[in-house]
Protein backbone atom coordinates (compact mmCIF):
# COMPACT_ATOMS: atom_id res chain seq x y z
CA UNK A 1 0.00 0.00 0.00
CA UNK A 2 1.22 3.65 -0.78
CA UNK A 3 2.84 5.33 2.46
CA UNK A 4 0.54 8.67 1.58
CA UNK A 5 -2.70 6.75 0.92
CA UNK A 6 -2.16 4.91 4.26
CA UNK A 7 -1.72 8.23 6.27
CA UNK A 8 -4.24 10.10 4.14
CA UNK A 9 -6.96 6.78 5.56
CA UNK A 10 -5.44 7.25 9.23
CA UNK A 11 -5.70 11.52 8.76
CA UNK A 12 -9.33 11.08 7.27
CA UNK A 13 -9.58 9.13 10.75
CA UNK A 14 -8.14 12.21 12.85
CA UNK A 15 -5.46 9.98 14.05
CA UNK A 16 -2.55 11.44 12.35
CA UNK A 17 -2.21 15.12 10.65
CA UNK A 18 0.88 17.26 9.31
CA UNK A 19 0.86 20.84 10.36
CA UNK A 20 2.97 24.05 9.53
CA UNK A 21 4.70 26.12 11.89
CA UNK A 22 6.40 29.44 11.54
CA UNK A 23 10.26 28.88 12.19
CA UNK A 24 11.01 32.22 14.03
CA UNK A 25 14.83 30.75 14.66
CA UNK A 26 16.01 30.38 10.84
CA UNK A 27 17.66 33.12 9.18
CA UNK A 28 18.37 34.14 5.56
CA UNK A 29 22.00 32.88 6.51
CA UNK A 30 20.97 29.31 7.35
CA UNK A 31 18.62 29.14 4.42
CA UNK A 32 20.95 30.24 1.47
CA UNK A 33 23.92 28.54 2.96
CA UNK A 34 26.59 28.96 0.35
CA UNK A 35 23.69 28.44 -2.15
CA UNK A 36 24.99 31.97 -4.20
CA UNK A 37 28.58 32.11 -3.00
CA UNK A 38 30.63 32.52 -6.45
CA UNK A 39 33.53 30.54 -5.24
CA UNK A 40 31.75 27.64 -4.93
CA UNK A 41 29.36 28.02 -8.16
CA UNK A 42 32.06 29.32 -10.35
CA UNK A 43 29.97 27.57 -13.56
CA UNK A 44 27.26 30.68 -12.97
CA UNK A 45 28.04 34.23 -13.37
CA UNK A 46 28.32 36.24 -9.65
CA UNK A 47 25.70 38.64 -11.57
CA UNK A 48 23.09 36.23 -11.99
CA UNK A 49 23.70 34.76 -8.45
CA UNK A 50 22.90 37.98 -6.95
CA UNK A 51 20.19 38.04 -8.82
CA UNK A 52 18.91 34.36 -7.72
CA UNK A 53 20.02 35.45 -4.42
CA UNK A 54 17.65 38.64 -4.60
CA UNK A 55 14.71 36.93 -5.52
CA UNK A 56 14.78 33.78 -3.17
CA UNK A 57 15.21 36.46 -0.23
CA UNK A 58 12.18 38.32 -1.52
CA UNK A 59 10.24 35.03 -1.69
CA UNK A 60 11.28 34.11 2.26
CA UNK A 61 10.16 37.47 3.11
CA UNK A 62 7.04 37.23 1.74
CA UNK A 63 5.87 33.85 1.84
CA UNK A 64 7.82 33.16 5.38
CA UNK A 65 9.86 30.08 6.74
CA UNK A 66 7.85 27.13 8.19
CA UNK A 67 8.06 23.60 9.78
CA UNK A 68 6.72 20.91 8.87
CA UNK A 69 4.92 18.63 11.50
CA UNK A 70 3.84 15.21 11.94
CA UNK A 71 1.38 14.56 14.63
CA UNK A 72 -0.68 11.42 16.04
CA UNK A 73 -3.73 11.62 17.92
CA UNK A 74 -4.23 9.05 21.05
CA UNK A 75 -6.47 9.40 23.50
CA UNK A 76 -7.92 13.05 22.63
CA UNK A 77 -4.38 14.69 22.31
CA UNK A 78 -1.85 15.31 19.66
CA UNK A 79 1.71 14.08 20.15
CA UNK A 80 4.72 15.41 18.05
CA UNK A 81 6.01 12.23 15.96
CA UNK A 82 8.83 14.24 14.34
CA UNK A 83 9.49 17.72 12.45
CA UNK A 84 11.88 19.79 9.95
CA UNK A 85 12.15 23.03 9.67
CA UNK A 86 13.58 25.54 6.96
CA UNK A 87 10.70 25.61 4.42
CA UNK A 88 10.26 28.79 1.94
CA UNK A 89 6.73 28.76 1.70
CA UNK A 90 5.07 25.46 0.93
CA UNK A 91 8.27 23.93 -0.24
CA UNK A 92 7.76 21.22 1.51
CA UNK A 93 5.24 19.81 -1.02
CA UNK A 94 6.50 17.02 -2.76
CA UNK A 95 10.03 17.36 -1.08
CA UNK A 96 10.35 14.24 0.10
CA UNK A 97 10.74 15.65 3.64
CA UNK A 98 7.16 15.59 3.90
CA UNK A 99 7.17 11.63 2.94
CA UNK A 100 9.74 11.34 5.72
CA UNK A 101 7.27 12.75 8.10
CA UNK A 102 4.26 10.83 7.18
CA UNK A 103 6.22 7.66 7.56
CA UNK A 104 7.49 8.54 10.67
CA UNK A 105 4.12 10.04 12.27
CA UNK A 106 2.07 6.39 11.36
CA UNK A 107 5.19 4.42 12.60
CA UNK A 108 4.83 6.46 16.21
CA UNK A 109 1.42 6.15 16.09
CA UNK A 110 1.84 2.12 15.65
CA UNK A 111 4.26 2.18 18.63
CA UNK A 112 2.36 4.15 21.11
CA UNK A 113 -0.79 1.58 20.10
CA UNK A 114 1.73 -1.18 21.00
CA UNK A 115 3.13 0.00 23.77
CA UNK A 116 -0.21 0.66 25.37
CA UNK A 117 -0.99 -3.34 25.92
CA UNK A 118 -0.13 -4.93 29.21
CA UNK A 119 0.78 -8.09 27.28
CA UNK A 120 3.56 -6.82 24.88
CA UNK A 121 4.51 -3.26 26.53
CA UNK A 122 7.57 -1.99 25.03
CA UNK A 123 8.21 -4.65 22.92
CA UNK A 124 7.64 -2.31 19.92
CA UNK A 125 6.66 -5.48 18.04
CA UNK A 126 3.11 -6.73 16.65
CA UNK A 127 2.37 -10.01 18.47
CA UNK A 128 0.32 -13.26 17.65
CA UNK A 129 -2.80 -14.32 19.81
CA UNK A 130 -0.65 -16.59 21.33
CA UNK A 131 1.73 -14.09 23.11
CA UNK A 132 -1.57 -12.55 24.75
CA UNK A 133 -2.57 -16.25 26.23
CA UNK A 134 0.03 -16.57 28.50
CA UNK A 135 1.37 -15.15 31.17
CA UNK A 136 5.11 -14.87 31.26
CA UNK A 137 6.66 -15.94 34.19
CA UNK A 138 7.62 -13.43 36.81
CA UNK A 139 8.81 -13.23 40.80
CA UNK A 140 5.26 -13.35 42.08
CA UNK A 141 4.21 -16.39 39.48
CA UNK A 142 7.61 -18.12 38.80
CA UNK A 143 5.35 -20.55 36.44
CA UNK A 144 3.67 -19.52 32.89
CA UNK A 145 0.20 -19.24 33.63
CA UNK A 146 -2.97 -18.45 31.56
CA UNK A 147 -4.44 -14.59 31.30
CA UNK A 148 -8.22 -14.17 32.05
CA UNK A 149 -10.16 -14.60 28.69
CA UNK A 150 -11.27 -11.52 28.71
CA UNK A 151 -7.75 -9.79 29.11
CA UNK A 152 -6.31 -12.00 25.89
CA UNK A 153 -9.29 -10.92 24.14
CA UNK A 154 -8.84 -7.03 24.67
CA UNK A 155 -4.51 -7.25 24.48
CA UNK A 156 -5.33 -9.32 21.45
CA UNK A 157 -7.63 -6.81 19.60
CA UNK A 158 -5.62 -4.01 20.30
CA UNK A 159 -2.33 -5.74 19.04
CA UNK A 160 -2.67 -8.78 16.90
CA UNK A 161 -1.27 -8.73 13.57
CA UNK A 162 -4.27 -8.69 10.72
CA UNK A 163 -2.81 -6.60 8.02
CA UNK A 164 -4.93 -3.95 5.69
CA UNK A 165 -4.32 -4.56 2.31
CA UNK A 166 -0.67 -6.50 3.08
CA UNK A 167 0.60 -3.38 4.72
CA UNK A 168 1.97 -4.44 8.46
CA UNK A 169 2.33 -1.16 9.88
CA UNK A 170 -0.77 -0.47 10.82
CA UNK A 171 -4.06 -2.55 11.12
CA UNK A 172 -7.35 -1.15 11.31
CA UNK A 173 -7.83 -3.07 14.74
CA UNK A 174 -5.18 -0.57 15.85
CA UNK A 175 -6.57 2.68 14.71
CA UNK A 176 -10.13 1.52 16.26
CA UNK A 177 -8.85 0.88 19.73
CA UNK A 178 -6.37 4.02 19.05
CA UNK A 179 -8.35 5.74 21.71
CA UNK A 180 -9.01 3.02 24.37
CA UNK A 181 -7.67 2.21 27.56
CA UNK A 182 -6.45 -1.45 28.14
CA UNK A 183 -8.94 -3.41 30.88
Amino acid sequence: MNPNHRFQRLETRGLVRLTTEPDDVYTWEDIKGDTYDPIVNDDIDPAELRRQEQAELQRMQQDGVYGLVGEFNLHGSWHRADSIWGFIGNDWQGSGYDDDIRNATVRALRDAITARCRCCHGTGTTVRAAHHQQRPPSPRNPTTSTRPPAVAAHCASLCESQPDDSDPDLTDNDEAHAGQDPP
